[in-house]
């Protein structure tokens, strides 16, 4: 009696599931970062390496009030310090807009010296101990931004020249 009941319920738990859905196969990783829509597209179009784009921070609500730092990419090549010559390839968008503000990319990169009081304030915490190859992000308050307004940068640093 215990069996047929069992059987029962089984059969009951069976019909009501219904048919089982078909199995889609893994599909791979995106070769690039995900479009995004909106004021931010320019940001992601930009982004590190796509397997490093989903830690691109589209900025929500008010700026920060202090430099915010976020390494998309790892380097490996050499320390920068203070007094140290760099180049990198740059862009900043405006905070409140996500309007590209300054592109700096490609080419023969932008030349600066670290540690002096040569580049935009934010710069100096925000590229503290960067390595060759690393790329961040930097989410910049007004007061410490270039011209007026908080903006966000996106640099990659391409090579050091040690005083």
């Amino acid at each position: 009696m215990r069996l047929l009941i069992w059987l029962s319920l089984l059969g009951v738990a069976l019909l009501t599931r219904g048919p089982a859905a078909p199995q889609t196969p893994p599909q791979p990783p995106p070769s690039e970062p995900p479009k995004a829509a909106g004021k931010w597209a320019e940001l992601q179009r930009t982004a590190a390496p796509a397997e490093d784009a989903e830690r691109l921070v589209l900025p929500k609500g008010p700026p920060p009030n202090k430099v915010a730092v976020i390494r998309l990419q790892a380097g490996t090549g050499k320390i920068l310090r203070p007094k140290d010559g760099f180049v990198v390839d740059y862009k900043s968008f405006y905070y409140r807009s996500g309007k590209l503000a300054e592109d700096h990319w490609g080419g023969s990169g932008f030349s600066w010296t670290y540690g002096i009081g040569q580049t935009v304030k934010a710069w100096e915490p925000g590229l503290r101990r960067m390595r060759e190859g690393e790329w961040r992000q930097l989410l910049v308050p007004s007061d410490w931004a270039y011209e007026n307004g908080a903006r966000v940068y996106l640099i990659q640093l391409r090579k050091v020249r040690e005083h």
